[in-house]
């Protein structure tokens, strides 16, 4: 549901700016984009539990990762 609405809410965006061609493009970007928003948040979470090693153990770190 909310994907489909999130296609056509692009789709009525690149209509808007009349670039009909450029939907695969925008989807590739919006793809990348969130791509490197997922490596920042994994390594901030990686970061996170590393910086915790002394409270909880190596061990119980690892398993979170």
């Amino acid at each position: 549901m909310y994907a489909s609405s999130l296609a056509k809410a692009m789709e009525w965006t690149i209509s808007i700016e009349g670039r009909t061609t450029s939907v695969r493009g925008a989807i590739v970007n919006y793809g990348k984009r969130y791509r490197a928003g997922l490596r920042r948040y994994h390594s901030c979470r990686v970061g996170g539990q590393l910086a915790g090693r002394q409270t909880y153990g190596e061990k119980a770190t690892n398993a979170m990762v």
